[in-house]
């Protein structure tokens, strides 16, 4: 699922999912660096369906609504800059591959590897 901005509606699909990856850019950290955090369900506050909804919301947000949440996890990127624009830095693109490998990685051991708290991923 692809998205702007995480919304509300997403609850209900992320309550039938057994794993879920959260994918974003990242302000804390060195440009390219890849970091992977679990994410715990947070219980939604007053006005959180609105921009300020979080992975965590939605997590919290799916088991009081619907009776379940998914396992998931944040895989972010540290950006170089947020300007807008249609490329990503050189940086960042050349962490993409990282990122890939780190999806399948997380899927392939589904959700017995999760990290117990955040990782940061070393490029080669």
């Amino acid at each position: 699922m692809t998205c702007h901005q995480l919304t509300p509606e997403i609850a209900e699909p992320l309550s039938r999912c057994q794993f879920a990856i959260f994918l974003d850019a990242d302000s804390r950290g060195s440009p390219g660096e890849i970091h992977c955090r679990k994410v715990h369900p947070a219980s939604p506050q007053p006005g959180a369906f609105t921009h300020g909804c979080t992975p965590a919301h939605l997590l919290g947000s799916a088991e009081k609504l619907y009776g379940s949440r998914p396992q998931a996890v944040t895989l972010t990127v540290s950006a170089q800059t947020f300007a807008f624009g249609e490329k990503l830095s050189p940086v960042v693109s050349a962490a993409l591959a990282g990122v890939v490998e780190q999806i399948r990685h997380l899927v392939g051991a589904g959700h017995s590897r999760l990290p117990k708290r955040s990782a940061t991923l070393e490029r080669d």
